[in-house]
């Protein structure tokens, strides 16, 4: 299980994060503000790793600071699904103590990546929709709007002539 080192072996850490930051690029101040804030979150991360932080501990840090940044795809700058909801999802691994825990399409939380990290002791490591909400009202977690106006207005963008042009198609398209 895992690899062993010698106690007194110090292990240079390694970190990449991933953003998601899709339209953030274009609408929301550009490469230069995404590229400043992953480079602040792995700042605080790898402080953390380097103080001798758990990695599991690092890396739900840099979840949650990835989920509370509306800039990035995760928590609170979720992008809208096409019905126009918002479902998150987030994931956990232990390697070391070989566990895996997942959340899938949980809305209404800030941060997703705390249940995976409450699943990782409990039998049931995965869960979804409905099991997810029964867990934050379980937990007691209040329920966050991570809706965002720019996400909304992104949501409408990309829809419009959509629903029009959809519904006179399968008037036309309709065969009886």
């Amino acid at each position: 299980m895992g690899i062993w080192f010698p106690m007194n072996t110090r292990i240079q850490p390694k970190l990449v994060i991933h953003g998601g930051a899709g339209s953030s690029l274009q609408s929301k101040g550009g490469i230069a503000i995404v590229r400043q804030l992953l480079h602040e979150i792995v700042g605080e991360v790898y402080t953390m790793l380097l103080a001798g932080s758990p990695a599991k501990s690092a890396v739900v840090r840099g979840c949650q600071l990835l989920e509370d940044e509306p800039c990035f795809n995760a928590g609170n700058g979720s992008v809208l699904q096409s019905d126009g909801q918002i479902r998150m999802s987030a994931s956990l691994m232990d390697g070391w103590h070989q566990r895996f825990s997942g959340i899938i399409n949980v809305s209404r939380v800030k941060n997703p990546i705390d249940l995976a990290l409450f699943l990782q002791d409990t039998s049931d490591r995965v869960l979804s929709d409905y099991g997810a909400a029964e867990l934050v009202r379980d937990l007691q977690i209040p329920i966050c709007d991570v809706m965002t106006d720019i996400r909304l207005q992104e949501w409408i963008q990309e829809r419009q002539g959509k629903f029009k042009k959809t519904w006179r198609e399968s008037l036309l398209n309709r065969r009886y």
